[in-house]
C-alpha cells in the first residue's frame, strides 16, 4: 500500500535523541473512541507508564488518556542511562511522581527500529509505547491486527520550566474540557 506524501511534523534538523522533555499527543486510528471502555483506557495507562522499563534513560511525567487520544510528557537523559534527574512536584495528581526515579532500572533496550526511526529517539520511544498498548488492547478486546493507533504524533519540544508547568497543567485539564476539544467527534464533523 502506498501512502500520500506525508509532511513531518518534527522539527528539521532537531535531534530528537537529545535529552529533555517532550509533549507529545497521539490520536487513535480514524479518531475513533476507544477509550470509552475504562479498562481500555487503564490499560493504555499502563503502558504508558512502563516506558522505563523498555527504553533505557526514558521517564515518563504527567499524562492522559481522552477517548481518543492520549497526552503525556517523556523525558529522554541520555547523560544518565539508569534514571533520570527531573523531579515532579509533590502534589503531581497523576500518582507518576518522579522523586526516585534514578533509583529505577531498566531493561536493556527499544525495541529495534527500522532504518527510518533512529535508536533512543522520541519516535522510537512512541513506537514501542504504540506497539505494546496495540498488542495489548487487542489481546484484551480480541481483535488481533486491528489498528489502535494513528501513523504518526504530534511532538513539542519543552524548553523550560515555566512552559513544562503549562503543559501538565494543559494535560491535567483535558479531562474537564473534552467536550471543546478538536479531537471530540462533534467537533471534527462540525469542522469538516
Amino acid at each position: 500500500m502506498r501512502y500520500k506524501h506525508r509532511h513531518t511534523a518534527r522539527l528539521p534538523g532537531y535531534n530528537y535523541t537529545q535529552s529533555g522533555a517532550y509533549f507529545v499527543t497521539i490520536c487513535t486510528h480514524g479518531r475513533e473512541c476507544i477509550f470509552d471502555d475504562a479498562r481500555l483506557m487503564r490499560l493504555v495507562e499502563l503502558q504508558w507508564r512502563s516506558i522505563g522499563r523498555y527504553c533505557p534513560g526514558v521517564a515518563v511525567d504527567e499524562f492522559v488518556v481522552m477517548p481518543n487520544h492520549v497526552h503525556g510528557i517523556v523525558w529522554i537523559n541520555r547523560r544518565d542511562p539508569v534514571g533520570v534527574q527531573h523531579t515532579a512536584s509533590s502534589d503531581d495528581p497523576s500518582g507518576m511522581n518522579l522523586h526516585h526515579a534514578s533509583n529505577l532500572t531498566f531493561e536493556p533496550a527499544c525495541a529495534a527500529p527500522l532504518h527510518t526511526v533512529r535508536a533512543g529517539s522520541l519516535a522510537a520511544i512512541v513506537r514501542a509505547f504504540k506497539s505494546s498498548s496495540t498488542k495489548r488492547v487487542n489481546e484484551l478486546r480480541r481483535t488481533p491486527g486491528f489498528r489502535v493507533w494513528q501513523r504518526s504524533y504530534w511532538d513539542r519540544i519543552v524548553r523550560n520550566e515555566a512552559e513544562l508547568n503549562r503543559v501538565r497543567q494543559y494535560i491535567r485539564d483535558n479531562p474537564l474540557k473534552w467536550e471543546d476539544d478538536p479531537n471530540h467527534p462533534r467537533n471534527r464533523k462540525a469542522a469538516i
